[in-house]
């Protein structure tokens, strides 16, 4: 067991050391992208004390998880304004919302929070069901946004393996019990670095 979480830590300080040359690479390629990439280190930062906070806290049920992680992500400086715009956007407006420069902060600490998440649902930490009962809106909504794809994941789609995972993980939940996915016709299953992650997987 001792072993099992040894390894768990170092899969977290891992994470957080490729993201770190991620910044480092982003940071000499574009100096203009400084807020995004001190938003991107505070984020991972944030997202390691999260797995911290409940291995100390030992939260067992699921809803005691989901409660812990929903109080984090909703701590994020201006993500419940960013998601109300996507949201309206899309539902209300019936125009895809295009995210731009001054919101990538929070986009791309909210993207880091997921990768999170992701690492414990490969961990079973929590589950898809529970996932999808508390943050499926806010997740589909995001992941699902051609601006997102565009100017985040699709650029750094190797960062973005893990959300490609629970992507994955969580669209076979949906389709198995038969739900739909919440804008799907923008889905991040339609991108080539998505197909081709999979396919080189097999």
């Amino acid at each position: 067991m001792k072993k099992k979480g040894k390894g768990q830590i170092g899969t977290i300080i891992g994470l957080f050391l490729v993201a770190i040359g991620v910044i480092v690479t982003l940071f000499f390629d574009n100096s203009g992208m400084i807020v995004s990439l001190i938003a991107t280190l505070t984020a991972v930062i944030g997202a390691f004390a999260i797995y911290i906070q409940i291995r100390k806290s030992k939260l067992i049920g699921q809803s005691s998880f989901t409660i812990e992680i929903s109080k984090y992500l909703y701590e994020i400086p201006g993500l419940t304004e960013f998601i109300h715009k996507l949201g309206r956007s899309s539902d209300v407006d019936g125009v895809p919302y295009v995210v731009n420069q001054s919101e990538m902060p929070i986009l791309i600490k909210y993207l880091n929070y997921i990768k999170t998440i992701a690492f414990l649902v490969e961990e079973k930490t929590v589950t898809i069901e529970t996932l999808n009962n508390v943050l499926a809106y806010e997740f589909f909504i995001v992941i699902n946004n051609k601006s997102v794809q565009e100017l985040e994941i699709k650029p750094f789609a190797d960062y973005y393996h893990d959300i490609f995972e629970l992507y994955n993980e969580w669209t076979k939940f949906l389709k198995k019990n038969n739900k739909d996915i919440l804008y799907g016709d923008v889905a991040l299953s339609n991108l080539d670095e998505y197909k081709r992650y999979f396919k080189e997987d097999m």
